[in-house]
Parts: C-alpha cells; sequence; structure tokens
C-alpha cells in the first residue's frame, strides 16, 4: 500500500528515502567543493612547478585557505546519509564493506592524510618549499580524495550485484579487483563536482576584479564531462535497469535533472559574456546545482532500488520504521539547527566588530 509522501513510495520507506536524499544531497555540495577544488588546486600547483602556472591567481589562494574548513563541513554533512543508507539498504551495503576489506578501511586514515595534507599546503612555511615539493603536497590531498571517492563509487556498485559476484569476489578475495562500471559513474561524479565547486568558487569571489574564466570553462566542462559519462553508463545498463531509470518512479526527477543541467549551462554561459562574477547568473547556476544534485541522486537510487528488488526493502522499512527514535531525532535536529544558526549569528557579530 502506498502513500502521498513523495517519489510514490510506501510511507516509512518514503520518509527514509527523503531524509537520506536530502542529506546527500547537502553532503554533494560541499564533497564537490573539497573534491574538485583539491583537484584546481592540485592542477595549479603542477602548472606552478613546470613554470606556467600563475603564482597569484585569486581562486587558487581562496580555496586553498577554505578547502580545510569544507572537508570538515563534508566529512559532518557526510554522517546522516552514510546512517541512512544503512536503513534503506543494510544487508546490501554491509556486505560490500566487508567484501571491499582492505580499501574501505583505508577511507578513514586516508581522510585524515588528505586533511593535514590540505592544512600544510595553506602554511606559511611551506612557501619557502620549492614548487615540485609544494605541487607534490596538492596532488597528495587530491589523490587522497580521489581514492575516498573510488572507493564509495566501488562499494556502491559491489552492493548492487547481488549473490553470485559476492560468492566469487569473496572466494576468489582480489584486493584490487573494480566493477566494469564503477569507472563510469566516478567519471559522472567527478564531472559533475566542477560546476559546483565553481558555483560556490563564484560567490567567494563575487565582488573583485577576478577571471571569470577561471571556473567558468572548467564548469562547462565538467557538465559536459558529467552528461558523456552519464551516456555511457546508461547504455551499459541492462534493458530492465534502465527502465528503472525512466518510469514513472524517476522520470520526474530526470526532468529536474536536466533542467538543472540547462540552468548551469545558461549560467555559466551568461557570466562569460559579463565578464565578472554576477549576482543574477550565480543564483541561477547555484538553483541549477541543487536541481541537478537532486535529480541525479533520485535517479541514482530509483535504479538501486529496482535491481535490489524494492518489495523486500519495502517490509525492512516498515519495520525499522517502528523501532522508534523519531521524537529524539527530530529534537536533536532542531536543538542542533538553532545551535548553528546562532554560531552564524555570532561569527558575523564578531566579523562586524572587528571591521
Amino acid at each position: 500500500m502506498t502513500s502521498a509522501f513523495p517519489f510514490g513510495l510506501p510511507g516509512p520507506t518514503a520518509m527514509y528515502m527523503v531524509l537520506y536524499a536530502l542529506t546527500l544531497a547537502l553532503h554533494v555540495v560541499f564533497m564537490s567543493y573539497v573534491l574538485a577544488g583539491s583537484g584546481y588546486m592540485a592542477v595549479w600547483a603542477v602548472r606552478r612547478w613546470l613554470g606556467r602556472g600563475d603564482a597569484g591567481d585569486p581562486v587558487a589562494e581562496t580555496v586553498r585557505d577554505w578547502l580545510p574548513f569544507g572537508l570538515g563541513v563534508a566529512i559532518t554533512a557526510g554522517v546522516a546519509p552514510l546512517l541512512f543508507v544503512q536503513i534503506l539498504y543494510k544487508k546490501y551495503f554491509y556486505t560490500a564493506n566487508l567484501l571491499l576489506f582492505n580499501r574501505w578501511m583505508a577511507i578513514v586514515p586516508v581522510l585524515m592524510a588528505g586533511f593535514y595534507l590540505l592544512y600544510l599546503a595553506k602554511a606559511k612555511s611551506v612557501d619557502g618549499w620549492s614548487a615540485r615539493a609544494r605541487a607534490a603536497v596538492s596532488v597528495g590531498a587530491f589523490a587522497c580524495f580521489l581514492f575516498v571517492a573510488f572507493s564509495f563509487a566501488d562499494n556502491h556498485m559491489l552492493a548492487m550485484s547481488g549473490q553470485v559476484v559476492w560468492v566469487e569476489r569473496y572466494a576468489q578475495h582480489p584486493l584490487f579487483a573494480v566493477d566494469g562500471l564503477t569507472p563510469l559513474r566516478l567519471g559522472v561524479w567527478l564531472c559533475g563536482a566542477v560546476p559546483v565547486f565553481a558555483t560556490i568558487a563564484g560567490w567567494q569571489l563575487r565582488g573583485g576584479e577576478h577571471r571569470v574564466t577561471a571556473v567558468a570553462y572548467p564548469a562547462l566542462v565538467g557538465i559536459a564531462g558529467a552528461v558523456g559519462f552519464a551516456a555511457l553508463y546508461y547504455n551499459s545498463l541492462t534493458a530492465l535497469q534502465r527502465d528503472f531509470t525512466t518510469g514513472a518512479f524517476a522520470r520526474p526527477y530526470t526532468v529536474v535533472l536536466v533542467v538543472g543541467l540547462v540552468c548551469q549551462l545558461v549560467a555559466w554561459a551568461w557570466q562569460l559574456r559579463l565578464r565578472r562574477f554576477a549576482k543574477s547568473p550565480l543564483i541561477l547556476a547555484s538553483i541549477g546545482a541543487v536541481m541537478a544534485i537532486l535529480g541525479t541522486v533520485v535517479v541514482r537510487e530509483s535504479l538501486r532500488l529496482g535491481a535490489l528488488g524494492s518489495e523486500q526493502l519495502f517490509a525492512l522499512h516498515k519495520r525499522a520504521a517502528t523501532a522508534g527514535g523519531m521524537p529524539l531525532f527530530v529534537l536533536f535536529g532542531v536543538v542542533n539547527g538553532a545551535v548553528i544558526a546562532w554560531c552564524f549569528v555570532m561569527t558575523r557579530r564578531g566579523l562586524r566588530n572587528d571591521t
């Protein structure tokens, strides 16, 4: 029996799916800033080492200062969707974790290494290092986040593989086995992160004389790359899997995704024409980015629900919803939201007093 909840799913499943989609979308925003931002830093540092980069790049300098904070927020924002995905796909998620074993266990220490490398990259003492050493720090940080992104992409594909693949993987226990579709999924997320990063960087740099082309062209290339990888991924699916992504469940969100991509394309073309970071196109790019992220998340989950057998999962979600704890979840959600809002207010007051 279905309810009037979003997505046309049974009530418990819809509740968990909405919470998962919203929290995952928030995480993706900050994750995109870190992943694409550290990539931008790596390219900039290597270009400086080769004598082709601009030492005074305002985008790189701004991103370098904000990346450690962005990573902290991305990790914090990733806790909630990580909890909800365990409720939604408990058996499959845990099985994939166990089969990945060493690579999955390495995520936390690799994230810690990336965190410290970001702080090292912005340390004043590093300015006296050679260009090669500074490039190694930035490339190392990006490599850490790329590894984490790859691990989550492979975990997703392994969770959807099913019992036969699980038995083969367990029996052979290959240390570096990778699902054939993982590179395509990783390509979608990597390219899709670029326009999100560009939008946030645009807001950070608005009001000054900065080179719009430094982020506008990568944003356009990123959108094109994400569409290309998504098309390759779609063509690699079976006919039944394609139906899951284009059926009544996901079709409205596919439209949202496409409209979001168009909004971003228009926004960045507009920015290039203005030759500066302007408020109106940045608002349009922000709206487009949010629409694209939410649309991608829902279409992605429609494929996963269909592949794993939705009816069995619906029954598990119904039992989970009776376990209680929702009043405490809502209470602490409100309290934490109020504390965060208060911190922002106090910070703004402090900045005003300093000026």
